[in-house]
């Protein structure tokens, strides 16, 4: 089994997951978020402290399936 990591930016405010996307590996996800939490003008950047990373679940690459995880899985956190 071939599985990517499926993530989520969740808006705390809200109270929703924006549109998730696969990684390979978890790490890049946390880069990606970090360098939102750096750039000039985004949502993030602006309100840090409503944002969090998390892992929903995997996409078997293979067969076409997403898993979801029991519980979201915080990865990072926006302050």
């Amino acid at each position: 089994m071939n599985l990517h990591s499926v993530c989520s930016i969740f808006d705390k405010k809200t109270g929703l997951y924006g549109s998730p996307v696969t990684v390979v590996h978890v790490g890049e996800a946390v880069r990606e978020f970090d360098a939102l939490k750096r750039d000039k003008g985004s949502k993030i950047e602006k309100n840090p402290e409503d944002f969090d990373l998390m892992h929903i679940g995997h996409f078997d690459v293979t067969k076409g399936v997403i898993h979801n995880l029991d519980h979201p899985v915080t990865l990072a956190s926006g302050v």
